[in-house]
């Protein structure tokens, strides 16, 4: 199984599209069929499905693409291995969120820049969802973001670590002073959020969702012992009640 051929097919389940992936790698389209015409054959099995110019990935090409990039990214650390880690080159695409661009981002990019000065970084912002298809397609090769806990067998989770919910408000502001204010407290207050969708957002909603749904279900239990309780009381004492 070559390289090239490897390389190739990722480069079609990416751009899924023959003639713009012979472009892109500087090929004809009939030396990229061949490549693809090649693997399909060692393999034994069809690995694109054609719609006209367009194509996807056949459940074996499905099965085949997650190996392919860790053959590919293999041969890459193979490369980087032999070389003079002082004079690392090459691109590192970074798949992130906006926030993180402007304020997690350069002071690790300065640091990176000094130690390995030949070396470009360049950055892609999406919600969590598209990110993951953009490391799918290859569009990207190292996702740093900020969301719930995710887990995928076909990748490699280096690094984590939990982030605190800050509310941040003016020292004028009513709750300014106060502590341990309760989430209803708190939503009663105007509040500057990001975007609807973007990660981050959803979770702290889902998080205050299940707070206020805990109140009101514990709110909800309380008037009911009461209501019983008040039942238990009339049923007691009144005798023109039937059990």
């Amino acid at each position: 199984m070559e390289v090239r051929n490897l390389i190739t097919f990722v480069k079609i389940a990416e751009m899924r599209n023959f003639s713009r992936s012979a472009e892109s790698l500087g090929y004809s389209q009939s030396a990229v069929t061949m490549q693809i015409k090649q693997l399909e054959e060692e393999l034994g099995v069809p690995l694109f499905e054609r719609f006209g110019k367009r194509v996807k990935l056949t459940p074996a090409g499905e099965r085949l693409h997650p190996y392919a990039l860790q053959v590919l990214n293999t041969v890459q650390m193979a490369e980087n291995s032999v070389r003079d880690a002082g004079e690392m080159n090459g691109k590192a695409r970074i798949g992130t969120c906006e926030s993180y661009v402007i304020s997690v981002l350069p002071e690790i990019f300065k640091t990176f820049a000094d130690h390995y000065p030949k070396a470009e970084i360049s950055t892609y912002t999406a919600e969590t969802e598209e990110l993951f298809t953009m490391l799918r397609r290859n569009d990207v090769d190292i996702l740093y973001f900020l969301d719930r806990k995710v887990y995928f067998p076909e990748w490699v989770k280096v690094f984590e670590r939990p982030v605190k919910i800050h509310f941040v408000a003016s020292p004028e502001n009513c709750l300014a002073k106060e502590k341990n204010i309760p989430v209803s407290r708190l939503l009663e207050q105007p509040l500057l959020l990001t975007e609807k969708g973007i990660g981050y957002r959803f979770v702290m909603e889902q998080m205050l969702a299940v707070k206020l749904w805990e109140k009101s279900v514990f709110q909800k239990k309380l008037a009911l012992l009461w209501e019983v309780k008040a039942a238990a009381f009339q049923i007691f004492y009144s005798k023109n009640v039937i059990l």
